[in-house]
C-alpha cells in the first residue's frame, strides 16, 4: 500500500496529499492479482497488467515487497 500511495498512479495518494490509507482497495486488488504467479516474470506480467504504464521502479518494489524472503533471481 505504501508503494501505491508513493509512486501515486491514480492520482489519489501522495501527489494530492491524501491520508495515506488511500490506497488500501487498490493494493487489496494488486495482491490479488498476483496471487497465482509463480515465478518473476509471472509476478511482473500481473503487476503490469494492473498498473499498465506504471514506472518501472514502482513495479521493481512490488515484486520486491511480494517475493518470497528466501527466493532468489535465477
Amino acid at each position: 500500500m505504501e508503494i501505491l500511495y508513493r509512486y501515486d498512479p491514480l492520482d489519489m495518494g501522495s501527489t494530492v496529499g491524501a491520508p495515506d490509507d488511500e490506497y488500501v482497495d487498490e493494493a487489496t486488488r494488486t495482491l490479488r492479482s498476483v496471487l497465482d504467479s509463480s515465478d518473476e516474470w509471472g509476478l511482473r506480467q500481473a503487476i503490469a497488467s494492473r498498473w499498465p504504464g506504471a514506472e518501472a521502479a514502482m513495479v521493481d518494489e512490488l515484486a520486491a515487497a511480494w517475493r518470497h524472503p528466501t527466493k532468489t533471481e535465477p
